[in-house]
């Protein structure tokens, strides 16, 4: 059974009206920067009178650049190993492939089979936007209370992530984000802390090397502020082994990365998203994680099967002369807007140590 995709011009105009919004405000930020035209196309939804569908838990962001290969299994896996009611924000920035056209057709044919899923909104840019700006983007479609960072490469294959990230959420008040992939470092150690950093980093190779199955990768010893934490496979060569315990444990770090990353969305939205003047693609996390960390918050890691190819991440495909051009004028932004990363690593700003989590790794059973 097909399923119709809503244009309703009063939805597309509440929408649109944010959207301009954004490209208004960020003309301003930057004193003069235009964002090429973003338009909002539509959404599959479930009716509102539906009694059986619940308030989404989750906003599952996606950015999508000429992923049509992919992009349908990416969905799928991501539907399919989600139990909690969630919307989607697909944005298709500047594609000249077949992603928008794929995903339409899957969503026209499958989006009644799908119950948890409430509504799916598509927005398409005509210009490049880079990542961290397609991000604040779909974060202004956001009403739910977490707002969760995906990538067009990442398949989540783990039916117990946002279960375990919600247990993680109720146990910290003030944990402000959870990645699936790592927490790192920010700022530079003394020189003895980089020797038990390094010393750590051999140890886990070590344990790595004396595994039977050179396939498997392991997690290894944990210390607050390694330089790493986390997912260290390189699929399909390897992939991650974890313990039940592990499984169970939120490691805090300084900053987290991406892939999946779970943010409260309320904080997310007061500290204003991500700085997409200064970081238009990677750090950008990084550097919200130092802003909310400054105000009291924190961050963490918690194990996840998920994974990606190197070889199908859009950032690996080579870039057309036009997107290099473009790519240049927003790192050339980014020098002339500073964030309090690029602050903290020049020692103009200091990082604040957060004392409302006495322990460094937290249990959630």
């Amino acid at each position: 059974m097909s399923h119709e995709f809503s244009e309703s011009n009063d939805e597309i105009s509440k929408f649109q009206a944010q959207i301009n919004w954004y490209r208004k405000n960020f003309y301003s930020r930057s004193r003069g920067f235009e964002l090429p035209q973003i338009d909002y196309i539509g959404s599959f939804q479930k009716p509102r009178q539906d009694n059986n569908i619940s308030e989404p838990e989750f906003f599952v962001s996606i950015p999508i650049k000429n992923q049509d290969q992919i992009i349908v299994s990416i969905i799928i896996t991501l539907i399919e190993n989600t139990n909690y009611p969630f919307a989607l924000g697909l944005l298709f920035d500047n594609c000249d492939d077949e992603s928008e056209k794929v995903c339409r057709d899957f969503f026209t044919f499958n989006f009644d089979s799908f119950k948890n899923l409430s509504q799916v909104h598509f927005i398409r840019s005509y210009g490049e936007l880079f990542e961290s700006t397609c991000e604040n983007i779909l974060l202004l479609l956001c009403k739910s209370p977490f707002f969760v960072s995906m990538q067009a490469d990442i398949f989540l294959t783990d039916k117990t992530f946002f279960d375990r990230s919600l247990k993680g959420f109720d146990l910290v008040p003030n944990l402000f984000a959870l990645s699936g992939r790592a927490v790192i470092r920010l700022r530079d150690k003394s020189r003895m802390y980089r020797s038990i950093s390094r010393l750590f980093s051999i140890l886990r190779r070590s344990v790595e090397f004396l595994s039977l199955k050179k396939n498997l990768r392991k997690l290894g010893p944990y210390v607050y502020g390694l330089n790493y934490f986390g997912d260290i496979s390189d699929p399909p060569k390897s992939t991650m082994n974890f313990t039940v315990k592990e499984f169970q444990t939120i490691f805090l770090g300084e900053a987290v990365i991406r892939g999946p990353i779970i943010w409260r969305s309320k904080i997310l939205k007061q500290l204003s998203g991500f700085n997409d003047l200064a970081h238009v693609l990677g750090r950008d996390e990084c550097d919200l994680c130092l802003r909310a960390i400054n105000r009291g918050f924190v961050v963490g890691y918690i194990p996840s099967r998920s994974y990606s190819y190197k070889k199908m991440g859009t950032s690996r495909k080579t870039r057309t002369p036009e997107v290099q051009l473009q790519l240049f004028k927003r790192e050339k932004l980014g020098t002339e807007n500073p964030s309090d990363l690029s602050l903290l690593w020049s020692g103009s700003l200091q990082m604040c140590k957060s004392n409302s989590v006495l322990k460094k790794k937290i249990l959630l059973s």
